[in-house]
């Protein structure tokens, strides 16, 4: 509402100071600056307190992924822990579980952007008719395009989900076999081999951002192109131009200019990326479980160990990490009736 609300104030308060304007009274100025100054305060606090239950939805839904792919991974059986991997492990709970809270603060703006910047551009036509049709057009031109980039970017954040991958099993397995490669001298072998994993993992990650910039800048662009379009497309019309008028388009573009330019760009990557990494949690989740019978204590106390293992080794703690498998048993052990 308050969209529709602001640029109409201030056009109103700026018609109030043009020559020879006999229908705006001081007392309709302060009127109006009043309650310019009471909506943009009501935004404000609307905004804040949106922003702070989206993102606490966020951090509620993260959690609850995690502990579903934690649970889930406790009862991996023996045949899926020899395709599962732990790097892979580690990317789903840090990475990839990330893409459904960001998403949260885009997926809502979205249908809300859309139906904003329907609200909009029908209030441009009515303001200086035919020449809207001129700055609809240009938005409408971008939208495929932001979308096919949309769709590179969801391929590309697979490719780099799998770089990653393949980088942290390099480095827990030197980790796990640190002796030995201290003993044949196999540092700089296992130092190139982690180098140029990461610079595949970069050289993707570089490729995805340049793609976001791509959607941000076409929005950005878009809507000074609509302004300018717009504008010059009404006075060739031969229709007056004035100031208020100008402040008007401009405002109201300003309005939509948020959605165009950042929440339908960014909601379209951030679509893209979630694809990606709900794909990948699904694959975790089809992937066979033991049953419950005798066998799934077993399997899960060995599970728990990886566990107990994968957390020590990720945290970077070198006393439980250098202490082998034993002292794991007995943080096992002393742990296990927790669960």
């Amino acid at each position: 509402m308050n969209k529709v609300t602001i640029p109409w104030t201030i056009s109103q308060l700026i018609n109030y100071f043009q020559p020879n304007q006999t229908h705006l009274t001081d007392c309709d100025a302060y009127y109006l600056a009043a309650l310019l100054i009471f909506l943009n305060l009501l935004n404000i606090t609307y905004l804040h307190n949106y922003l702070l239950h989206l993102t606490s939805m966020g951090i509620r839904i993260r959690t609850a992924f995690c502990a579903l792919i934690y649970r889930k991974c406790l009862r991996l059986s023996p045949e899926s822990l020899t395709t599962i991997t732990t790097g892979n492990i580690v990317t789903l709970m840090t990475k990839d579980v990330a893409a459904f809270e960001t998403m949260i603060m885009y997926a809502n703006d979205v249908w809300i952007g859309c139906v904003q910047t329907v609200v909009i551009f029908y209030l441009l036509y009515r303001r200086v008719g035919v020449a809207a049709f001129v700055g609809v057009g240009l938005f409408l031109i971008m939208i495929p395009i932001q979308i096919y980039i949309g769709k590179v970017v969801s391929k590309l954040r697979v490719e780099s989900a799998k770089n990653t991958d393949k980088r942290l099993q390099t480095i827990r397995d030197a980790v796990s076999s640190i002796k030995i490669i201290k003993m044949y001298n196999w540092e700089s072998i296992f130092e190139d081999r982690i180098s140029r994993n990461r610079r595949i993992e970069i050289n993707s990650l570089v490729k995805i951002f340049i793609r976001k910039v791509m959607i941000l800048l076409l929005g950005a662009l878009t809507s000074k192109l609509a302004f300018f379009a717009m504008v010059m497309m009404y006075v060739w019309l031969g229709n007056p131009i004035s100031a208020e008028l100008v402040y008007f388009i401009l405002t109201l573009l300003q309005r939509v200019r948020h959605a165009f330019n950042v929440v339908i760009p960014m909601g379209i990557t951030e679509s893209a990326e979630l694809y990606a990494s709900a794909k990948r949690i699904e694959a975790l989740l089809k992937t066979e479980s033991v049953t419950k019978n005798a066998d799934e204590k077993t399997v899960l106390k060995d599970n728990m160990l990886g566990f107990f293992s994968i957390a020590t080794s990720y945290c970077g703690s070198g006393s439980l990490a250098s202490s082998g498998v034993n002292k794991d048993r007995k943080i096992h052990k002393k742990y296990w009736f927790a669960f």
